[in-house]
This record gives C-alpha cells, sequence and structure tokens, in this order.
C-alpha cells in the first residue's frame, strides 16, 4: 500500500517488468521521484528479451554495498577481490572489484567494463574463471 514499506522489512523488492523500451522509458520516467530516494536498478529480462525489468529496493540493498560489506567483514581489499557479472545491474559490483570479469553471454555494456570476458554459463564459464583465477 506504500513504497515507503521498502526496506521495513515488509517489502524488501519491488520488481517491474517491460515488454520493450519505450514501456522501461515510460515506467522509468513515471518513478522518477522514487528514484531520488531508493536504488534503482534496469536489467535485461531473460524471459521477454526486447523488455527489461526493474528493480526497485532499500537505497543500500545494492550489490555495490553487498560487496563492500563482505570485504569489509573478511578484512578483504579491492585488489583481491573478483567482480562477475552478466547484466547492467552488476556494474557496480566493477566499481569496488580489483578483478573485472564478465559473462559472454552478458549485457554489451558491462562487458565494455570488464578486464576480461569469460565463457558463458552454458560453457562453463564459472568453472573456467574459477580454475583461472581461484588457485
Amino acid at each position: 500500500d506504500s513504497i515507503d514499506k521498502v526496506g521495513s522489512g515488509q517489502i524488501t523488492t519491488v520488481s517491474l517488468h517491460s515488454y520493450n523500451k519505450e514501456q522501461t522509458k515510460k515506467i522509468l520516467k513515471t518513478i522518477k521521484r522514487v528514484n531520488e530516494h531508493y536504488h534503482v536498478a534496469v536489467g535485461s529480462h531473460w524471459q521477454i528479451p526486447s523488455g527489461s525489468f526493474i528493480l526497485i529496493t532499500h537505497p543500500k540493498a545494492s550489490k555495490k554495498d553487498a560487496i563492500l560489506y563482505v570485504q569489509a567483514k573478511l578484512g578483504v581489499s579491492q585488489n583481491e577481490t573478483i567482480g562477475v557479472g552478466d547484466m547492467p545491474n552488476d556494474l557496480p559490483i566493477f566499481e569496488v572489484s580489483g578483478l573485472k570479469l564478465a559473462m559472454e553471454n552478458g549485457d554489451e555494456d558491462l562487458k565494455a567494463h570488464a578486464d576480461e570476458v569469460v565463457p558463458s554459463i552454458d560453457k562453463d564459464g564459472v568453472a573456467y574463471l574459477l580454475d583461472k583465477y581461484c588457485k
């Protein structure tokens, strides 16, 4: 009944789905005010390739903040952190990772920001990166 419940324990995430890029733009324009107070992430929609998914969460509920939390808890530096992603909402991970890896089947913009593009999931990309970087 209220967007203010996001992050209160009652609602943790609001997920919106669009069927095409025009609809995505319309949704983002409509929720512009929400974007000032909450974290809004836009990603590709694997079930609707022409559309997007839009996630609205508490401002500190981002992948970047999660990585920073784990780094602090474990005493791990940014240079000791490998960030792996496949969608645009994974870009914040790259901001706090020393090595940035994108999956081959991932978003083109994310791949452009990666240090290396590793094989896709269906080509055992995670096994590849673990074998190469985590010995």
